[in-house]
């Protein structure tokens, strides 16, 4: 069991209870103390697929922005054909990473769903 607090609260603390020595054994202390007397809210890890999730979305967000700034490139009328060749290239690899990237969400909700019936059905 694991409880995250800000190192400020604990300096704070330790200097309204007036611990002037600063060691590893003084700084144990005085988080425990801490801890007894605030009783911090306890911290469990995030599921993988939560994790998962979230770099989904960061690599989607990524490449919606890069989308946009390519489109614009084009609409800036580029004469030399290889450039817009190039960039119609990366165009069409973009929305397939994109539509790819949307599908990953679904399949890992499909599991959490599954497993969360087979909790219910194992519990019953």
């Amino acid at each position: 069991m694991v409880s995250v607090v800000n190192p400020l609260l604990i300096k704070n603390f330790r200097t309204i209870k007036m611990v002037r020595q600063k060691t590893d054994s003084s700084d144990a202390k005085v988080i425990a103390h801490y801890c007894l007397q605030n009783n911090p809210g306890l911290v469990t890890p995030k599921p993988q697929e939560n994790k998962e999730l979230h770099e989904i979305n960061v690599r989607l967000d990524f490449l919606n922005e890069e989308m946009g700034r390519l489109t614009g490139l084009l609409e800036k009328k580029i004469l030399n054909e290889e450039v817009k060749k190039s960039i119609d290239g990366e165009i069409v690899f973009i929305k397939k990473t994109i539509k790819i990237c949307k599908l990953k969400p679904r399949k890992l909700l499909k599991v959490q769903k599954n497993f969360g019936r087979i909790l219910n059905v194992s519990r019953a």
